[in-house]
């Protein structure tokens, strides 16, 4: 044994028996060279180890190698009781989850003003992270002004007055849409009202074992002061706790449905994911493709069917991921590679004229990887339209002929509703943004 480990194991401390549900690490007591004893102590924020000291004759080096001599004292105090853990499959990094960890806790009153959060060492070990991860989310703390570090005291909570914040906003949106753009919706949004100076807390909806989302911690920001909600992406139990509240909320849709007419839904910003269709179908009149196949990966994308068949071009649509959760990137990849399997082997016919994938970039990326498999080439056999996210797109040797969408268009209107709401400037209650065509070699212009 090289240095301390962590393990559950029916065992004892000192006759004690362990518990299952607590963490212990065990600490090497290295007797001499040929004898190593190690014991059993709870997990470091529940136990400390005293050294004694050692006499000249044992702590130095013999022929037989080296002795020491120790003193092992356990000082156990209370074990840190987290409300929250970290999800290594999550698209969020571990920073990011405990950097929303803590400040749900310190918004809830779990940790008051005046307290000391755990070590780096106890919260790493607790969590199964490393320093490190624990040391960039106590300075993200710190410069939103929730806490205070200092060496050899640790990082304490700031009462709310010190923290000279103008307000306090909430981001909120579903685990299961945890992807590029909600990531950099929030990273974008985040940054431009903590500039103005707004606290800015984020509320991740987790899903239970049956499926359904849990909205106890939503329901308990909800419940503190709050100038402005912002919901990112549609999920009708987050929207309906929303309304529900009472609080005031900024609702961004992509591809939405309906309108919202909650009177505390102060602007409902809509993201068409087909904004461009019009320029891509006058391409499709211009190049004489007669047929149009859509390759969806979360619905028939209705809205660019008509569309299509307005223009006289016919159209057939599939939607592939049904039980693929969103957010599980090699999951959609794989479904986009293997519908894109199918539909060579037993209908080959649908890709004689232009293949869309036009609501998923990463189930794109999958669908061109079966096309190459296949032997395939682009646009020599299949003409190819993808949808793709800003920066993030799937990658290909001739460029993509793509819908393109950005993420950081999108906050950028959200900030300038959320702006005229907290200035009590006139605000208009829908906003409309659309995607781009951009043209590309994977559908030329010319016949």
């Amino acid at each position: 044994m090289n240095g301390p480990c962590i393990g559950n194991r029916a065992n004892k401390i000192h006759g004690s028996p362990l518990s299952a549900n607590r963490t212990y690490v065990i600490i090497p007591w290295f007797r001499n060279h040929k004898k190593q004893e190690s014991l059993w102590f709870a997990n470091p924020t529940a136990a400390k180890v005293k050294y004694g000291k050692t006499s000249k004759r044992n702590s130095c080096y013999g022929q037989r190698g080296l002795y020491q001599s120790m003193e092992m004292r356990e000082f156990v105090t209370s074990p840190i009781d987290l409300t929250f853990s970290v999800d290594r499959s999550s698209t969020n990094d571990l920073s990011s989850q405990i950097v929303c960890g803590l400040r749900r806790a310190i918004l809830s009153g779990r940790y008051p003003a005046g307290s000391r959060l755990p070590t780096l060492s106890s919260l790493s070990v607790c969590l199964g992270v490393s320093m490190n991860t624990v040391r960039a989310a106590y300075g993200q703390l710190s410069e939103e002004g929730l806490i205070v570090s200092r060496t050899g005291v640790g990082s304490m909570v700031l009462p709310l007055g010190r923290r000279g914040r103008r307000g306090q906003i909430l981001l909120v949106f579903p685990e299961s849409k945890s992807s590029y753009v909600t990531s950099e919706m929030s990273c974008f949004l985040r940054n431009v009202f903590m500039e103005q100076g707004y606290f800015v807390n984020e509320v991740v909806v987790p899903f239970d074992a049956n499926g359904r989302h849990r909205l106890e911690m939503l329901t308990l920001q909800l419940s503190e002061p709050i100038d402005l909600a912002i919901q990112i992406h549609r999920t009708p139990a987050i929207r309906r706790a929303l309304i529900d509240s009472g609080v005031p909320f900024i609702a961004f849709d992509l591809d939405p449905a309906g309108r919202i007419k909650a009177g505390n839904c102060v602007c409902h910003i809509c993201a068409h994911l087909d904004g461009g269709a019009d320029e891509m179908i006058a391409q499709c009149r211009a190049t004489n493709v007669k047929s149009v196949f859509l390759a969806c990966a979360w619905s028939q994308c209705l809205n660019l069917v008509r569309l299509f068949n307005e223009a006289g071009i016919t159209v057939v649509s599939r939607q592939f991921c049904t039980s693929v959760h969103y957010g599980r990137q090699e999951e959609v990849r794989r479904a986009g590679m293997e519908a894109i399997f199918r539909i060579v082997a037993d209908e080959p016919h649908l890709l004689s004229g232009l293949l869309v994938f036009p609501d998923d970039d990463i189930f794109a990326s999958g669908g061109l990887m079966a096309l190459a498999c296949s032997g395939l080439c682009v646009p020599e056999d299949v003409k190819v339209v993808t949808l793709s996210n800003k920066g993030a797109g799937p990658v290909y040797p001739k460029s993509l002929a793509r819908l393109e969408i950005d993420p950081s268009r999108f906050a950028a209107c959200i900030v300038q509703s959320a702006k005229a709401f907290l200035s009590h400037a006139p605000l208009s209650r829908r906003l409309d943004v659309e995607s781009v065509y951009i043209k590309g070699d994977s559908f030329p212009c010319a016949v």
